[in-house]
């Protein structure tokens, strides 16, 4: 499995990286993310959308305390993205706990 995995990466272009390589890719996601949300509520503006669905997905994991990565760090150095995934959590998530 682990060689399966392993070849389906490289094909797929990420296991062709070291892995600080990915998180600095990782990082310039967030950065991204934070700068097309910008101000606003959601990524389809006053309401969520499908994208609010990924993002919102990709948001959350990156800020799970659970993991001290560099992507947590990254993600909390954005303030509209730690309010965004606070909205996520509560407009799609509202009756499980915080991760």
């Amino acid at each position: 499995m682990r060689n399966k995995s392993r070849k389906m990466l490289h094909a797929q272009g990420l296991g062709r990286h070291t892995e600080a390589e990915i998180t600095q890719l990782a990082c310039r996601d967030i950065d991204a993310l934070a700068q097309v949300l910008g101000d606003a509520e959601w990524f389809g503006g006053a309401s969520p959308c499908g994208a609010d669905a990924s993002a919102g997905a990709f948001v959350l994991a990156c800020l799970c305390e659970h993991f001290d990565t560099p992507l947590l760090a990254r993600a909390k150095s954005h303030t509209n993205l730690v309010a965004y995934a606070q909205r996520v959590q509560h407009g799609f998530f509202a009756d499980t706990e915080r991760l």
